[in-house]
C-alpha cells in the first residue's frame, strides 16, 4: 500500500494495484487454453520421432537434433501446461474469494449504514429497508464469505 495520498485523503493507504474481476476471467480462460499446449502441441510428435529414428538410420547426426529438439519441447510444452493450469486454477480461486469478500463488505457496510440511521425511517427508506430489516440482519451472515481479518483493516 501507499501513502502517498494520491487519488484520496491525506495519508489515506491505496492499493498499488488494481485489478477488476472483469479483467482477470479473460486471463484465467487465456490460461486455461494455452494449458491445452501439452496434447495440441504433440499433434506431429510421433512424425517427427519417426523421421529423427530414420535420420539416424541414414547415419545424419540431424536425427540426434531433431530427437532433443522434439524432447525438449515435449518437456517445455509439459510445464506450460501445468503451470498454466495452475494460473486458471488460481485466478478462479481468487475471483471467488473476491466475490465472497465483496458480498459479505457490501452486506456490513449496508447494515451499518442502516444502523446508523434505525430511528430515522425515512433515511432506512433511502436505503429500501425498514427497521425490520435490521432485525432480520443481525441474525444472518451472508453464506459462503469467509470471514475477514480484522487485522486486515489495521495493516
Amino acid at each position: 500500500m501507499s501513502g502517498d495520498g494520491a487519488g484520496g485523503g491525506e495519508g489515506q493507504a491505496r492499493a498499488d494495484l488494481s485489478v477488476h474481476s472483469g479483467e482477470l476471467i479473460p486471463i484465467a480462460q487465456d490460461a486455461a487454453a494455452l494449458a491445452r499446449v501439452e496434447t495440441t502441441g504433440r499433434q506431429a510428435g510421433d512424425t517427427s520421432y519417426a523421421a529423427a529414428r530414420d535420420l539416424r538410420a541414414a547415419g545424419l547426426l540431424s536425427g540426434d537434433a531433431l530427437h532433443h529438439a522434439m524432447y525438449r519441447f515435449d518437456q517445455q510444452s509439459l510445464h506450460l501446461s501445468r503451470d498454466c493450469t495452475h494460473i486458471a486454477d488460481e485466478l478462479g480461486t481468487t475471483l471467488t474469494r473476491n466475490a465472497a469478500l465483496d458480498g459479505d463488505l457490501a452486506g456490513r457496510l449496508r447494515q451499518a449504514h442502516a444502523a446508523a440511521y434505525a430511528n430515522e425511517p425515512e433515511r432506512l427508506a433511502a436505503w429500501g429497508l425498514t427497521p425490520a430489516d435490521l432485525r432480520r440482519d443481525e441474525d444472518r451472515s451472508p453464506s459462503g464469505a469467509p470471514a475477514l481479518n480484522p487485522g486486515i483493516a489495521e495493516a
